[in-house]
């Protein structure tokens, strides 16, 4: 799983199919919404690929080099596994 980090003090708030920006008439910039979206693209590839991103960025046609930096740009860190998830 993972979460995007905020930058501000307030705590990190998770990121995927539950989490969705709530978009209202004249709220955001066109470029907010778009960031939105790639965050969201981005994550819900990285859940599905169990956090492989060899795989996540050949699902989303980019090169690794360019999924590592679009994850350091949007803040985005591996959440740790739940205690009855780990081998």
């Amino acid at each position: 799983m993972f979460y995007l980090e905020r930058r501000s003090s307030a705590p990190s708030t998770p990121v995927g199919s539950s989490a969705r920006l709530v978009l209202d008439a004249g709220s955001t910039t066109l470029q907010a919404e778009v960031k939105a979206l790639e965050r969201d693209r981005i994550v819900e590839t990285l859940e599905r690929c169990q956090g492989n991103q060899s795989e996540a960025a050949r699902q989303l046609g980019m090169p690794r080099r360019t999924l590592v930096s679009r994850i350091k740009e949007l803040g985005l860190t591996r959440r740790p596994a739940p205690e009855g998830d780990r081998e």
